[in-house]
């Protein structure tokens, strides 16, 4: 991936420019987890204000949620793959 491109917000919060090992497993991986971030990122803009103030919040929680739950399973798939 070019450094001159700007990245998406996923692929920033996978670190798709890191990957040391330079394995085309790796950068797979982070690139599918960036597309499921970027996915979600774009419905909870579509969806910011709809919805009651407990829906906005169970919602926020939940991606938030995701987000964490979706990077560690990114950062552990990485972690089969590069283990020696």
């Amino acid at each position: 991936m070019s450094e001159s491109k700007q990245q998406t917000f996923g692929q920033e919060l996978v670190g798709l420019n890191f990957n040391p090992s330079n394995l085309d497993n790796v950068s797979i991986v982070k690139q599918h987890m960036a597309d499921v971030i970027d996915m979600l990122q774009k419905y909870m803009l579509e969806h910011i204000s709809t919805g009651s103030d407990d829906l906005a919040a169970r919602r926020n929680r939940i991606y938030e949620m995701s987000l964490h739950d979706m990077l560690q399973a990114q950062m552990m798939a990485v972690k089969l793959l590069t283990l020696k």
